[in-house]
């Protein structure tokens, strides 16, 4: 009987650290790779992006909100092995801002999505997240 307890609490606490590491699922709009893409994002766009999808910066540093009309929330990620872990985030990015905004932490990857996604999903630093 003891043994049976033991068995359904170690179950319990796997099920627990499973549900713990959630995946959320990001749909890539556009990858900018070069300079002039990465300069340019989501300048003079008017309209919200769809729902939980944005645009993948590479080497990403700080971001200003020049000629961006739509708040933006940044996803800061790093790519371990085939996931990639939110290293940190700025949200509700102010339209036509010319503050610089950026992290303290290096990241390889950033993802521009609309202001309000990362509180929408519950996303936090340390959190996996897929890419399509």
């Amino acid at each position: 009987m003891k043994l049976i307890i033991v068995f359904l609490f170690l179950l319990l606490i796997i099920r627990l650290y499973i549900i713990r590491e959630k995946y959320t699922t990001i749909h890539i709009l556009k990858h900018l790779k070069t300079p002039k893409e990465t300069a340019k994002g989501l300048m003079f766009v008017k309209k919200p992006l769809p729902k939980n999808s944005g645009y993948l910066f590479e080497n990403p540093s700080n971001f200003w909100m020049k000629n961006t009309y739509i708040p933006l929330d940044i996803i800061f990620i790093n790519k371990d092995k085939d996931k990639y872990k939110i290293v940190g985030y700025l949200e509700n990015m102010v339209p036509r801002s010319l503050e610089s905004r950026g992290i303290q932490t290096k990241s390889n990857y950033a993802i521009e999505v609309n202001a309000g996604t990362i509180k929408h999903l519950n996303l936090k630093i340390g959190d996996i997240i897929t890419l399509d």
